[in-house]
């Protein structure tokens, strides 16, 4: 026979009592049901089923099938005790990650690795053969990195850190202006520890270390834009998942997609803030299991 816990079978079902038949030890004989029939129980969880007094709702969920004789054994037996037995319809969710080396599984970006990334023909760099070519370097090393790996350290070009460096300087004045007061707050430190300048890209790696020794937070190279879902989904084991590559240096202050400056500049000052990386975890564990709408 097939083992049951192996192959992940699941049964929720509902046991209402009413007001009347709600007496001591109710609990005890209808547990006793389950465990004459063999029936492991996973979950059990009881609640007033109207704000009014008028009985009790147990839910249980048990290692069994719906169907095995057993378990329709043991909801007979139940329904002499109760007043009302239904077995519920799974709740059907899309797969979610259960831990870090799941993530693994859902960094892959939108239009996959081919071109370094690029999905749309509208892209500055689109028709720059060199920029591609370079575009798939960085992707590379983005794909290849799996769960324990340590950072692939990017050696960016004299023309890539101009762009970085045009993108520093005049975010600088903006932020003077109108950065709240928590980005302004970390990001000297930042500039101190992992080497935020006009005239240095900072690496992944070093930035990931700092913040996992401010809030957890850590981030993993993807080589692209991700689905809403997966993206999300990271932010729920405190990870953020940034690019490494940069935009296309015809225009440095536009870029259809996120680059390295968006990244870096504009996501990783605040995530060393204890508040807002709380907070930025709590929307990625709301993700888990969210239906598409919800997403």
């Amino acid at each position: 026979m097939e083992d049951d816990r192996v192959f992940g079978a699941r049964t929720a079902v509902l046991v209402e009592l009413s007001r009347h038949g709600n007496k001591p030890g109710t609990l005890n004989r209808i547990l006793h049901c389950f465990q004459r029939n063999g029936i492991n129980l996973s979950h059990v969880e009881s609640k007033l089923h109207a704000f009014a007094y008028d009985g009790l709702c147990f839910y249980f969920d048990l290692e069994a099938r719906p169907d095995e004789p057993r378990v329709k054994q043991a909801l007979k037996e139940i329904r002499y005790l109760s007043s009302k037995v239904e077995i519920l319809n799974p709740k059907e969710v899309a797969w979610f990650p259960a831990n870090l080396r799941d993530l693994d599984n859902c960094v892959n970006a939108i239009g996959g690795g081919d071109e370094g990334g690029l999905i749309s023909p509208d892209h500055p760099g689109f028709n720059d053969k060199l920029y591609i070519k370079r575009r798939q370097e960085i992707a590379d090393l983005a794909n290849s990195f799996r769960y324990g790996d340590r950072h692939s350290r990017v050696k960016y070009t004299a023309a890539e850190t101009k762009v970085w460096g045009a993108v520093f300087d005049k975010l600088q004045d903006y932020h003077l202006r109108w950065a709240c007061e928590e980005y302004l707050a970390v990001f000297p430190e930042l500039a101190k520890e992992v080497g935020f300048s006009p005239s240095n890209i900072p690496q992944l790696g070093d930035i990931s270390e700092y913040l996992k020794s401010k809030t957890g937070f850590q981030l993993r190279p993807v080589c692209g834009l991700l689905s809403a879902r997966d993206f999300l989904n990271a932010l729920a084991f405190r990870t953020f998942c940034s690019t490494q590559y940069i935009r296309h240096g015809a225009n440095p202050f536009y870029t259809p997609e996120p680059d390295v400056c968006h990244e870096l500049i504009g996501h990783v000052p605040l995530l060393a803030d204890p508040n807002f990386a709380d907070f930025t975890q709590e929307v990625g564990l709301a993700s888990l299991g969210a239906s598409d709408e919800e997403i």
